[in-house]
């Protein structure tokens, strides 16, 4: 499976949230950090100069996206060379965990823009070998290659699902002026799509253990 081309299918050229400027893309405007609103904001941990106060530019995604890919790509390279060395030409490959669907479109841009995540972080990605050989002498369940999107139905759900909780906290909290709640449900959705990628490398794995002690 090769390296995908995230976030360039639409997602990183998403508008800013409604209500916001192109050119003042502040997640929380000027006027909101005034008075009794402004208090509440910082109590609930937020700061008018906090990078998560600005909305990301398409080209700041697209920057973000490219350093970590490059930082990727070359611990990929780092990892296979070690990989060859000891098994005497096999090598890794990226196993996405959050798959490319998950990356564009309008996930995308609730991935990318709104919690600032990045397909390419280490939470993401896991390097498993290539071919059945080199998972055998690792001791490695083998990359799943083109099966490896049968798991993206269920990743889109928990995305999906999360795009649905914190759009309803928004709204809530800008109906009420209470932003408290939004701050803590997306650090919730962020830790949710995170268990959830380190779930899914269990079970995998898991799946793998069984296959293998049947085979033996």
């Amino acid at each position: 499976m090769g390296l995908f081309g995230f976030g360039r299918k639409k997602a990183a050229r998403a508008s800013v949230p409604p209500g916001v400027h192109s050119s003042q893309p502040e997640i929380f405007p000027a006027e909101l950090w005034q008075g009794e609103i402004g208090e509440m904001l910082r109590a609930a941990g937020f700061s008018p100069d906090d990078p998560s106060n600005f909305a990301p530019t398409p080209e700041s995604i697209d920057a973000r996206v490219a350093r970590d890919k490059l930082a990727h790509e070359t611990k990929l390279a780092e990892i296979n060379r070690d990989v060859a060395a000891r098994t005497n030409g096999g090598a890794m490959l990226a196993f996405f965990l959050i798959p490319e669907p998950c990356w564009n479109g309008e996930m995308g841009d609730f991935l990318l823009r709104r919690l600032q995540m990045s397909p390419y972080e280490d939470w993401n990605v896991a390097f498993l070998p290539a071919d059945e050989q080199t998972a055998s002498m690792l001791g490695l369940p083998r990359h799943p290659l083109g099966e490896a999107l049968l798991f993206a139905g269920d990743a889109e759900q928990i995305v999906r699902s999360a795009m649905a909780k914190i759009d309803a906290v928004r709204a809530e909290a800008e109906r009420t002026q209470q932003f408290g709640n939004y701050k803590q449900e997306q650090d919730a959705v962020n830790e949710i799509i995170h268990s959830y990628a380190r779930w899914l490398l269990e079970q995998y794995g898991e799946v793998w253990k069984l296959s293998a002690a049947r085979s033996q």
